[in-house]
């Protein structure tokens, strides 16, 4: 070309040229390559000479000296150049060359030239040198014989810094509240180094902040950022600019500011524009004293309040303020006070002049004689307006949130708590009377009323003082009362007590001392209480038995029917006479005997009256008979005929039963079905398996299918028989109470304490019962002697059926002999009856020997390993009890094993093997036997010893319970052999069930032993099966023996025949036990076999239409159960076709012939469901549908068996390894894995997920369960089968996207529609049927129709495609549409497929819609419009909106035509009637339908449209009511058109269509009053001082009102009436980090927060309180002006009364050991206007304190230092004071350095306070000036820490750790990083304070120190820096050299992350030498939520050591512990 050569290149297989490369030449003549000897490598054409252009040109190499040089010639028209070329590579910075210098004689000195390449390449310094060598002449080379030449940093290495063109000029608002602004600052062309650059802000920086900072640029770093703060105010501003300079840049380590980095002039500065804001006309609120008011109810007239409002900001122009008063609605109503009732508003209008700053408003506070609780109410600024138009600028505004409402609180008055009284009857003598009776009757109750109001919970307070009677007589003497909110009355209840001391009158007073809760006293509060005389002499009368049951007499005089009640002093007849010393009598009840079947009476005795002056117990004055059931009421059960005969043609038998006697309650019956000659199932089958009859039903039938079959049969029988009858809320309802069997007779020990014999309630449990139960003594005494029983009946609560009689059994010191009592249960009460165990006997064994017993202290029974050595075993006796007499007890050993005395010579126990020892008379204590035990000599059977006592003189017992001991010898070897089964039995067997004619059929397993054959053994063994063994063998376990010296036996089985249908059934055969000392060989303790299936096993089928029903869930979902009743065999899975059918001729929710299948499960009788036998998991179906076509939503449930425990499933998209199916690839599924957790007792779970099919390509989508884990024992498995799901294996199929809307002319002849295969491919031709529907366009006129086309796809074929025929005419129309439709789809099988693997159509795309565009149209197309109308529902007057639609007629006018309009609402899209085009409007399906006649006036009528005419209009009126509403909407429909119009497809250009929508806007409030909760009103505190500076603040709306979003704006104020910010010196504006702000609260959403957060400061200040107030909401929504105002209350801060603390370089003070005096400076912040005094002293610390390796120890006073103790003064203004403190070192104590002391103030005066961490001074005393230099860099950090502290600590600190440490230096280090970490785990460190923390590790790991040499101290303190660096940083984001990856240190390498667990598990860390450490793939649980963010953030950090620095520790333990 003009400028540039290109060059191609043509390369080995390649048809054409490849450009290469352009050049920078104009003109090539001759292009000639080499290759120079230097190696010069590089695959492009690169400039290497500059020369004048050439005609020839070449290259030549020739000899020079010791190597050859390359030369280069060329020559032109008049010249020719000779150049060499030396061998230099495009990123050279010098030209490598060498040559020989000649010195001449005389020469002293030559020049050698090196060539420097000046390039473009930003690079640091550098350098390279230049060698002589090879002298000759004789000369040599002298010590100089080499110069280095250093190039300094060039071409901006360091970079160029400069703003970022889109920070060069930026605009913004001051918003309502402080905005962050970003600017972004580069360094251009180099990032070598770490560059620093300073900036300045100048101009209105009143507005921001910061104005000043640094930024810092990190190696390699390019971009950073200047982060502003746009400070916000109330003060109205015009535009304002803020320029922003940088000023300075350094770079580290550079001293040439020449040579670092620069700053580009012409972008060093940025220019910040903030808008104009705030209003010129002024913010109106009320004034600060106006915000809140409390007044009084004025007693008679009314008063008035005067109210003021204050006008703020600007002042230009009048103003006028509307007012609305309101009650404070978030109060209860009782609190809300009321306009015209108890207040009046004035005026309601407020004018407020210009340049006036506040306006009066009156107020008039009305009287009544109503009494009340407090009441508000509130005065609310609605708005401002300006009264002069012409007027710019805006208009005036309501001040701040909180500001524009003023609340007004009328006290409460005319007492509305009430005031108390007593309200008591009392009689002539003005007294009231208790009596003292039995309970409940002795309970005196006292009537107290409460007068006038009634509001709120109030407490009073009585007394009862006695007069003559005692404390003794009454109780409580004292007490409260409460009544509740609107409670009159109330009941003082005072216990009258009933005692047995005959008393004459007595009083006592009760007083009402006082009441709570604001009520008063009345005047009645004292009343005088009368007891008259009681306890009469001449006794109480009353039954002792309250409850007698009786049967009814079997005959006449039947003594079993007497009832006898004990009464006391009666007599025998109606009439008791009551004689002297006489205390009971029996009344004989007789009940007669009748033959009529009754069921139980219950009947009641009452005693009605007693002469003289005895008195009846009105508590024990009546018993209660119970009379028995008698003579069958409930009925007895028979068939009504023995023998039934009946014709197998007649294909029923019904067998009637019959119920005789008595026709009662509710039974069941159960009967069974025997087969005789007919067989159940073969030749008949019966319904159910049990009746019910209902009360007074006596007939019922059993209906039996007698099955007519074409076998010839002689005559059969079966029969029918009556198992079992059960009464159903039978007439024991209320139970059958009698003793526990296993206690009705017990026998306990002396000492056993309280015994519990249990007590039960049989049948019922119905209601409360209580049984009475009497004791009976034997030889036991009752009454505390031998037992105690504290009371006589016991109860049973509803529900309960066990209850306990208690028993204390006393333990005496008598010596007593057997000893026996009973307990009788002698009633029963409620309804309950006593049944046959109503006797309990109880035996107290002999017991308190007065000669002692004597008892073995060991266990029982001991057993021992055989020893290996000799072993001594003790055993312990004791005399204990009585010690009377001598006593001479005996030992033995008996055995081994049998029960012959052991010889002295054995072989086991060492001798004495026998003996004895005496107790003497009073002699008690403990007596030892030792035995020694030998080991074995050899192999040694398991030996049993028993250790005996024996009494051989004196009368002493032995413990029965210790009277021996029990000693076994464990086994050596296998002496007994181990037992298995043998080879032959192990392997698997199979037998065939015998016959009945061959009899049992013996199945033989052999058993051995291995090993020892000593003794004979017993072998049990159990057969088990999953299967019912129950006749199926004669046994089922038993044992067999091999004898002594021998090693098999048999074990025989018999298998018995049966006809009972069975499968093949496997049985397992186990040794569950060995007796004799054998062990059991449990590997081989197993054998199996199976017996194959048998008699028909599978059974019958039936349904039953009684037992088929409609079940209706809680969520209204319907569900037909259908019941499979299976006759005959229950074995093996089933599945059981079925179909759904209805005669009737109305619409069914089911379809009309459903056909399904059903599973019957294995031993199961009905089918229902599958029952889990096992836990398993697996997929609930193996085939998935996809839920959702579009979005590819699947779901798949996961079921397992068993519900026990946790469960936790992996899951896989795709197949497993190996099973995709052939020649087609895996789809795609999202997720492509997951996790399910089942928890405790949930039986299934489900997953979804997206599958997104490829139509262009055969695809298999499938989900696969990977694993299951558990965290139960034993576990849970995958079940086999059933863990891979398909979804849609057969495909779905749909029409495709271009065949779906389809719009032809009438002259195409031919449509061709595509139809598509997506997901599944697995058959070979399927077949998909299509059908053509018609719409407007008609059949055989507008197209040929199709009725059952047939469209066949192939193996793997995406695609197939069909044509319909389109008939062209020449008559007018308008767009017509037909459809076609996907009507099937089925398989062509040529291969087997699961029935229920059916393919299926997308039913979203199965219908294709044709449209045939309008043609031939002559009487116009008709739409209606606009498309969409937004209404109001609330009209401004009277008069209802209306909305105006429109008709048009377009494309023909040609006659008169007409056309139906109609709307369609609610209530027509419910009924279902009139469906419309409009079912496409997809975007009003998240609105509420409007009902017709409700929100509009339904319309139905006919418009008409003359020749010529194009338009007409109709209304439709929108109906205004007073409920909430979100937006509704309805439909205006054309339909019906008449005079050859048509009606418009789709939509014209206007949006015209056949249909128009209406929208209802939301209305009536529908979203909600909104205010603050209770709580935010009451008060809530935020603290400045504390760590949460911020409080939540709730605010609520209505349920019913939550349709749409709603802004919620909100502001803070001082005073309720007016915004105020500023108040006592306190500005809200700077303590709250926003004054203002908005909060959304969503739709549904009825609760939502606005948080409040202070500022940090230390500005000292005083408590105060503040508003927050909701002053405007959005549309649609309004305030409760109750609830407007939030309180929040801020204590005091800062100490404003003066803050005393030590100074930052006295906190921790270092002191020289040679020191003697230290200076401490004491401060006092905050106020400083009062003179304070204040002491200090010194003390020493309590124990030393240990840092690093060394320790801290105590300075001793009198020693290290003088103690010092004393007062200090702060004079008025005075802020500093200095304290000295005397060392002592010439006395120094022996503690080792460093030491240290403290110096503490206290008890400041004046109010002050000392600071609770800065008060106390620590002093450290160390060796030498370095460690008092290091030690000193501690105290900076004693203060609050910012960046720029840090910085300067570390860079100091990084200078003295380079060289090597004292241990008190190195201590002084860790306690500075220490220090400096625990802040950086609050605020991570900037780039810069990072990196030098991370050199100074470096610098203290190095190797080659010998200070740091095991100081482990530092690995902890390098885990927690690690764990510090992902502090702030984004969960799951990447790691970032330089900030949480450090490794530019060669020593450690630090990578951290802030990473979720997903990325946790299983992650690698790679190493610096390709070592790696891989996480377990589940550390970490991870959710099953599908959001990360709901995942836990954790971090981890890995750290790679290079050095052992601080590992070598010199002993053997280890530096790091628990650290992977």
């Amino acid at each position: 070309t003009s400028d540039t050569c290109e060059i191609f290149v043509w390369e080995t297989g390649q048809s054409s040229f490849r450009h290469f490369q352009s050049l920078s030449i104009r003109a090539v003549n001759e292009i000639h390559t080499f290759l120079p000897p230097s190696g010069l490598e590089i695959n492009r054409f690169s400039p290497v000479l500059e020369a004048p252009s050439a005609s020839h040109f070449t290259t030549v190499n020739v000899g020079s000296l010791n190597f050859n040089k390359t030369l280069i010639v060329l020559s032109g028209d008049f010249y020719s150049y000779i150049y060499e070329l030396t061998a230099v590579s495009n990123q050279s910075d010098f030209i490598p060359s060498s040559g020989e210098l000649i010195f001449e004689p005389g020469d002293k000195e030559v020049v050698v030239a090196i060539n420097i390449f000046d390039d473009t390449i930003p690079e640091e310094e550098e350098f390279f040198q230049v060698w002589l060598k090879n002298p000759k002449g004789g000369a040599e080379i002298g010590a100089n014989g080499y110069v280095t030449i250093t190039i300094p940093s060039n071409d901006d290495a360091h970079g160029i810094v400069a703003f970022a063109q889109n920070s060069l000029f930026k605009q913004f608002e001051e918003m309502e509240q402080d905005t962050l602004i970003t600017l972004n600052i580069e360094r251009l062309i180099g990032t070598y180094g770490r560059v620093t650059v300073q900036w300045v802000a100048n101009g209105s920086v009143s507005d921001i902040f910061p104005t000043s900072g640094v930024i810092t640029f990190s190696e390699g770093q390019a971009l950073s950022t200047v982060t502003l703060t746009v400070l916000s105010d109330v003060i109205p501003e015009v535009a304002e600019r803020v320029i922003i300079t940088l000023t300075q840049v350094s770079t580290v380590g550079i001293q040439d500011p020449k040579r670092g980095a620069i700053i580009d002039p012409k972008r060093a500065k940025a220019v910040l524009t903030i808008l104009p804001n705030d209003s010129p006309h002024g913010i109106v609120g009320w004034h600060m004293d106006s915000l809140s008011v409390q007044v009084a109810e004025p007693e008679e007239k009314s008063m008035i309040v005067t109210l003021h409002i204050l006008r703020e900001q600007g002042f230009v122009g009048d103003i006028s303020v509307q007012l609305i008063p309101k009650p404070i609605f978030s109060l209860p109503f009782v609190n809300q006070a009321m306009e015209n009732e108890d207040y009046r508003l004035e005026s309601k209008t407020v004018i407020v002049a210009a340049n006036m700053t506040m306006a009066s408003v009156t107020l008039a506070i009305l009287p009544d004689t109503i009494p009340e609780l407090q009441e508000g109410f509130v005065i609310n600024i609605s708005s401002v307006q300006l009264l002069d138009s012409s007027l710019t600028g805006g208009q005036p505004s309501v001040k701040r949130t909180g500001l524009e409402i003023a609340e007004i609180m009328i006290e409460e008055n005319d007492d509305p708590r009430g005031i108390f009284h007593f309200n008591a009857t009392k009689d002539v003598s003005g007294t009231v009377i208790g009596y003292e009776v039995p309970s409940p009757e002795n309970i005196l109750k006292l009537p107290v009323v409460r007068k006038a109001g009634k509001f709120g919970s109030i407490q009073l307070h009585w007394e009862a003082t006695p007069a003559t009677a005692s404390l003794d007589d009454f109780m409580p003497s004292f007490g409260n009362l409460t009544f509740t909110d609107g409670q009159e009355t109330g009941m003082i209840e005072i216990t009258i007590i009933d005692d047995d001391i005959v008393e004459f009158i007595e009083m006592f007073s009760v007083t009402l001392l006082g009441v709570t809760g604001g009520a008063r006293l009345g005047d009645d509060v004292l009343v005088a209480v009368t007891i008259p005389p009681n306890d009469s002499p001449v006794g109480v009368f009353g039954f002792k038995e309250k409850f007698v049951t009786v049967k009814e007499p079997q005959l006449t005089g039947d003594p079993g029917a007497n009832a006898f009640l004990t009464k006391e002093f009666a007599e025998i007849s109606g009439t008791l006479t009551m004689r002297d010393r006489q205390s009971a009598a029996v009344v004989p009840i007789q009940a007669l005997d009748d033959s009529l079947p009754e069921e139980k009476h219950q009947y009641q005795f009452h005693l009605t009256g007693i002469s003289d002056e005895g008195i009846i117990n009105e508590s024990a004055s009546t018993a209660d008979i119970t009379l028995a059931a008698s003579d069958l009421p409930h009925g007895c059960f028979a068939f009504s005929q023995e023998l039934l005969q009946i014709a197998e043609e007649e294909k029923w038998a019904n067998i009637t039963v019959v119920r005789s006697y008595g026709h009662y309650g509710k039974v069941r019956i159960r009967y069974q079905v025997l087969n005789g000659t007919a067989v159940e199932g073969m030749d008949f089958a019966v319904m159910l398996g049990e009746l019910t009859f209902e009360p007074n039903e006596t007939m019922k039938t059993i209906f039996t299918e007698i099955h007519d079959d074409d076998i010839p049969e002689g005559p059969e029988d079966f029969s029918v028989e009556i198992t079992q009858v059960e009464l159903l809320g039978s007439d024991n309802a209320e139970g059958i109470i009698e003793f526990d069997p296993l206690y009705t007779s017990l026998q306990v020990e002396e000492d056993v304490g309280l015994i519990m014999i249990p007590v039960l309630r049989r049948r019922g449990n119905y209601g409360y019962v209580t049984a009475d139960f009497i004791s009976r003594s034997v030889s036991a005494l009752p009454d505390g002697v031998d037992y105690r029983i504290t009371n006589n009946s016991i109860t049973f609560h509803h529900g309960q059926n066990q209850s306990f009689i208690n028993v204390l059994v006393i333990d005496d010191d008598e010596r007593e002999y057997d000893e026996q009592f009973e307990i009788h249960l002698v009633g029963a009460s409620g309804g309950a009856v006593l049944g046959l165990h109503l006797v309990s006997q109880i035996t107290i064994t002999k017991s308190d020997s007065p000669h002692g017993t004597v008892r073995f202290l060991n266990e029982s029974r001991i057993i021992l390993p055989n020893p290996n050595v000799s072993l001594t075993l003790s055993l312990v006796l004791e005399r204990t009890g009585g010690l009377v007499g001598d006593t001479q007890v005996n030992w033995n050993i008996l055995g081994p094993n049998s029960e012959v005395v052991l010889p002295a010579l054995n072989s086991d126990i060492g001798d004495p093997v026998n003996g004895y020892f005496y107790f003497e008379e009073g002699e008690e204590g403990l007596r030892s036997i030792n035995l020694e035990i030998y080991p074995p000599e050899d192999v040694e059977v398991q030996e049993t010893y028993i250790i005996t006592l024996n009494v051989v003189k004196g009368e002493t017992e032995l413990d029965p319970k210790a009277a021996s001991i029990t000693l076994i010898i464990q086994k050596f070897g296998d002496p007994n052999g181990i037992v298995q089964f043998t080879p032959e039995s192990l392997s698997p067997k199979y037998y065939e069930e015998p016959s009945e004619s061959e009899g049992p059929l013996n199945i033989v397993l052999f058993v051995m032993r291995i090993q020892g054959t000593t003794g004979n053994i017993t072998v049990h063994w159990e057969l088990s099966s999953d299967s019912d063994t129950t006749d199926d063998f004669l046994i089922t376990s038993s044992s067999v023996i091999i004898l002594d010296q021998q090693r098999t036996t048999e074990m025989v089985i018999p298998l018995l025949p049966d006809d009972v249908p069975e499968i093949d059934e496997d049985y397992v055969v186990r040794l569950t036990s060995v007796e004799g000392g054998a062990d059991v060989d449990w590997e081989k303790s197993t054998s199996r076999f199976t017996v194959f299936a048998n008699d028909e096993p599978h059974g019958v089928f039936a349904l039953y239409s009684e037992k088929q029903s409609v079940l209706v869930e809680e969520d209204l979902s319907r569900h037909i159960q259908i019941n499979v009743t299976r006759h005959a065999g229950t074995f093996a899975d089933v599945i059981v076709e079925y179909q759904i059918s209805s005669s009737s001729q109305e619409q069914l929710i089911i379809p009309v012939n459903t056909v399904g299948h059903l599973l019957v499960k294995e031993g199961s009788s009905y089918g229902v469901k599958t029952v889990p036998i096992h836990p398993q998991v697996a997929f609930d179906s193996l085939l998935l549908q996809v839920r959702n076509i579009t979005t590819g939503l699947t779901q798949a449930l996961i079921t397992r068996d068993g519900v026990y425990g946790s469960v936790t499933v992996i899951w896989t998209s795709g197949y497993p390894l190996g099973a995709v199916p052939e020649f087609l690839r895996p789809g795609n599924i999202t997720p492509a894995f997951g996790t399910v957790i089942f928890s405790h007792g949930e039986p299934s779970r489900a997953i979804a997920f997206h599958v997104t099919p490829n139509p262009s390509s055969p695809e298999a989508f499938a989900v696969h369960l990977s694993e299951v884990h558990s965290n139960v024992s034993g576990g849970v498995r995958l079940r086999s089968g059933f863990t891979i799901a398909e979804i849609e294996p057969m495909g779905i199929f749909q029409f495709a996207p271009n065949s779906r809307h389809i719009s032809v002319q009438e002259d195409v002849q031919v449509v061709r529609l595509y139809v598509q295969r997506l997901l599944g491919y697995q058959s070979n031709f399927t077949k998909v049927l299509y059908q053509t529907t018609a719409g407007i366009a008609k059949p055989l006129e507008d197209f040929e129709s199709v009725h059952n086309g047939e469209l066949v796809f192939g193996p793997f074929q995406t695609e197939a495609v069909f044509e319909i025929l389109i008939i062209d005419d020449s008559i007018s129309e308008g767009d017509e549409m037909f459809f076609v439709n996907l009507t099937s789809v089925e398989v062509l099988a040529t291969q087997e497929f699961d029935l229920t693997w059916n393919p299926r159509l997308n039913p979203e795309f199965s219908v294709a819609s044709v449209i045939l565009v309008g043609n031939d149209i002559h009487h116009g197309i008709l739409s209606i419009g606009p498309a969409v109308t937004y209404t109001e529902e609330d009209s401004n007057n009277s008069i209802p909106n209306s909305v105006l639609i429109h008709i048009k007629r377009t494309q023909g006018f040609v006659g008169n035509v007409s056309v139906a309009i109609k709307t369609f609402g609610g209530i027509n899209a419910q009924s279902g009637i009139g469906t419309s085009p409009f079912e496409t409007v997809s975007w009003v399906s998240n609105l509420t339908w409007a009902i017709e006649g409700v929100d509009f006036e339904e319309l139905t009528l006919s418009v008409m449209l003359l020749d010529g005419e194009g338009e007409s209009q109709v209304s439709v009126r929108i109906l205004d009511d007073d409920e909430p509403e979100g937006q509704e909407f309805f439909y205006v429909i054309l339909s019906d058109p008449e005079g050859g119009a048509v009606i418009m497809e789709g939509n014209d250009e206007y949006g015209f269509a056949g249909f128009a929508t209406i929208v209802i806007k939301g209305n009536d409030l529908q979203n909600g009053i909104l205010g603050f909760t209770g709580e935010a009103q009451s008060g809530l505190v935020l603290d400045e001082d504390s760590e949460k500076r911020e409080v939540q603040l709730i605010v609520s709306r209505q349920p019913n009102r939550a349709f749409e979003d709603v802004k919620i704006l909100w502001r803070v104020t001082f005073n309720e009436t007016s915004v105020i910010l500023q108040k006592d010196g306190v500005n809200l504006a700077n303590e709250l980090v926003a004054v203002l702000g908005v909060v959304i609260c969503n739709a549904n959403q009825t609760k939502c927060t606005i948080s409040i957060e202070i500022k940090p400061d230390n500005v000292p200040e005083f408590e105060t309180s503040f508003f927050v107030e909701l002053y405007d909401v959005s549309a649609g929504a309004a305030l409760n002006d109750s609830s407007r105002f939030a309180y929040i209350f801020i204590p005091e801060s800062d100490s404003p009364r003066g803050l005393i603390y030590f100074a930052v370089g006295s906190r921790l003070a270092v002191a020289h050991k040679k020191t003697t005096l230290i200076s401490l400076q004491v401060v006092r912040d905050s106020s400083t206007a009062l003179s304070i005094s204040f002491g200090y002293t010194t003390q020493e610390l309590t124990r030393p304190e240990a840092v690093g390796r060394i320790t801290i120890s105590p300075a001793i006073s009198g020693q290290d230092f003088t103690r010092s103790d004393g007062t200090l003064f702060f004079e008025p203004g005075q802020r500093t004071t200095v304290l000295d403190i005397m060392l002592t070192p010439e006395t120094g104590s022996l503690n080792p350095f460093p030491k240290r002391f403290q110096v503490l103030l206290f008890n400041p005066t004046g109010g002050a306070r000392v600071d609770d961490i800065y008060g106390i001074a620590n002093i450290t005393i160390v060796s030498d000036s370095n460690a008092q230099a290091v030690w000193g860099l501690a105290d900076q950090l004693y203060q609050p820490i910012d960046d720029t502290i840090l910085n300067r600590v570390l860079q100091l600190l990084n200078v003295k750790v380079v060289l090597e440490s004292t241990e008190e230096q190195l201590a002084a280090v860790m306690y500075i990083i220490n220090k400096v970490i625990s802040e950086v785990e609050k605020h991570p460190l900037t780039d810069t304070n990072r990196n030098l923390l991370y050199e100074i590790l470096c610098a203290l790991i190095n190797p080659k120190r010998k200070d740091t040499q095991g100081y482990s101290f530092l690995a902890d303190i390098t885990e927690k820096f690690a764990f510090s660096l992902p502090i702030g940083e984004m969960c799951g984001s990447l790691g970032e050299r330089g900030k949480t990856i450090l490794n530019h240190c060669p020593y450690i390498v630090i990578m951290a992350h802030s990473w979720y667990p997903q990325q946790i598990n299983g992650h690698i860390f790679y190493g610096k030498d390709g070592d790696f450490i891989r996480i377990p793939e589940r550390l970490l649980e991870i959710s099953d939520s599908p959001h990360s963010k709901d995942e836990t953030c954790w971090f981890i950090q890995f750290t790679e050591y290079s050095s052992q620095q601080w590992f070598v520790t010199g002993d053997k333990g280890t530096a790091l512990k628990n650290k992977v």
